[in-house]
């Protein structure tokens, strides 16, 4: 996997998620993609993987977090002079769930 700047970060918790729970998931601006980082648990957290969850469909991804109903939540940013915008940019997205 090449580099990919992360724009916004959230650490998933909670049940909505199961296969998520404990990973960090981030946006990547630059990449329009989200990213998940598979941790080991304990006080003291390694990486074990990388793993690419949205590739770069929405555009520029600004944001994502975790609402207080456990869903993601992800912010796209396609009016900044940069990017591709069209019609329905900048949008907010709950995602339901991933395929893998």
């Amino acid at each position: 996997m090449h580099d990919v700047p992360p724009a916004g970060l959230t650490f998933v918790v909670g049940d909505r998620y199961p296969e998520l729970s404990g990973n960090l998931i981030f946006a990547g601006l630059g990449e329009g993609s989200l990213t998940r980082v598979v941790l080991t648990e304990g006080s003291d957290p390694r990486v074990l993987r990388i793993q690419p969850l949205l590739g770069s469909e929405f555009g520029r991804i600004r944001t994502v977090i975790q609402g207080a109903d456990g869903y993601l939540y992800f912010a796209t940013s396609n009016r900044d002079g940069r990017g591709d915008p069209g019609p329905a940019n900048d949008r907010v997205f709950r995602v339901s769930s991933f395929v893998y």
